[in-house]
């Protein structure tokens, strides 16, 4: 029922000129991104893999990660109920300048800075593609080079990524560099977990 329902979905959105559909249940897949990042996202998705095939799907799967962060999203793209990669988007908390603690800030909130990113995995769970979505820290802003963060393309997991050895460091990015590759680590790893769905 469910696959006949996306299906049908898809078939009103290629007939609408949609470019990327939500899977089956649209009230928690269209929210499963921050709406900030929506737009971004199917964008992102419909540029990736384009239209030829069909209208990407996208199935919010964010429940059934186990270890997550609480700000992980994660969802399979599928394209005429073929899977062909995952999704993942999330926050990473940086260092600010003034170092790892900076105390609390207006109301008692502890302040920190961080990145909003995005990883698109092909159906291996290998990295296909990285876009920083939202830069909120004062120093490392290099890392959001298009340049820069096609390095991590086509790392699955299987070899330990570190700057200055197979992914270039960046002079004042040091935090920012060190955190994207930690959370990259992290996030292929929980979805190699569940690559099967």
């Amino acid at each position: 029922m469910a696959k006949n329902l996306i299906i049908i979905m898809t078939l009103a959105l290629l007939h609408s000129g949609a470019a990327v559909s939500f899977g089956n249940n649209s009230e928690t897949d269209s929210y499963c991104f921050p709406d900030a990042y929506v737009k971004r996202i199917e964008k992102e998705v419909t540029s990736h893999f384009g239209k030829k095939e069909g209208v990407p799907v996208i199935e919010y799967i964010g429940n059934m990660i186990s270890g997550g962060g609480s700000g992980d999203r994660f969802a399979v793209i599928k394209i005429n109920g073929e899977k062909k990669g995952f999704i993942y988007s999330g926050r990473v908390f940086t260092c600010s300048a003034s170092g790892c603690s900076t105390g609390k800030g207006e109301n008692g909130i502890q302040r920190s800075e961080y990145f909003d990113y995005m990883i698109i995995f092909g159906e291996s769970v290998s990295v296909e593609k990285i876009n920083i979505l939202s830069y909120q820290a004062t120093h490392g802003m290099e890392i959001t080079s298009r340049g820069w963060l096609k390095q991590f393309t086509g790392y699955n997991g299987d070899k330990k990524i570190e700057s200055g050895r197979n992914i270039d460091a960046i002079s004042g990015a040091t935090r920012s560099v060190e955190s994207i590759i930690s959370d990259i680590s992290r996030v292929t790893d929980l979805l190699k977990g569940i690559e099967s769905l």
